[in-house]
């Protein structure tokens, strides 16, 4: 899967506007910047750092959009977009209006009626349990994208279909 993941982002990146910037965070235990935000037109960093990504065991998912909301502070674009890869399964022990209420302050909703959101965070299952009653999986990664203004989307097979959405 992970190497699936490698090649829909690759396609899908090359896609971006030769102006838009672009970051890898990575997430366990711990969240890190894998490839900072950059605007290099080969994306050659962030691809990359895609190649070094592992699988863990650890999944803390507040930590990576706490990393994400230190990440853009330092951003000003007028459009931010934070993808999520992910079984939506928080190993941390998170409780999960923690993470919503994360996914909200990484998000706040525009401050005048009728504008657009600044920034935006979508979420993509990885072998998520795509029962809505589950109390981890898809059901997180849902209330994540949801409490972001994006959208969730459990097509994992789509991801670069989906992802090129997104960036539009």
């Amino acid at each position: 899967k992970i190497d699936f993941a490698r090649e829909q982002l690759a396609q899908a990146v090359q896609r971006l506007k030769p102006l838009d910037r672009l970051g890898l965070i990575t997430f366990s235990n711990m969240a890190r910047v894998a490839a900072p935000l950059s605007a290099e037109s080969t994306r050659a960093p962030f691809l990359e750092a895609t190649q070094k990504v592992r699988i863990e065991e650890k999944t803390n998912i507040l930590a990576a959009l706490k990393t994400a909301q230190e990440t853009l502070k330092a951003d000003n674009s007028e459009e931010q977009l934070i993808i999520i890869l992910s079984d939506g399964v928080d190993t941390a022990g998170t409780p999960r209006e923690e993470i919503i209420k994360a996914a909200q302050a990484l998000c706040p909703p525009p401050t005048k009626p009728d504008a657009p959101r600044r920034v935006t965070l979508f979420t993509f299952g990885i072998d998520a349990n795509s029962k809505d009653t589950d109390t981890g999986g898809e059901k997180l990664l849902k209330d994540i994208a949801g409490a972001g203004g994006g959208q969730y989307s459990p097509e994992f097979t789509k991801l670069a279909e989906r992802l090129t959405t997104a960036f539009e």
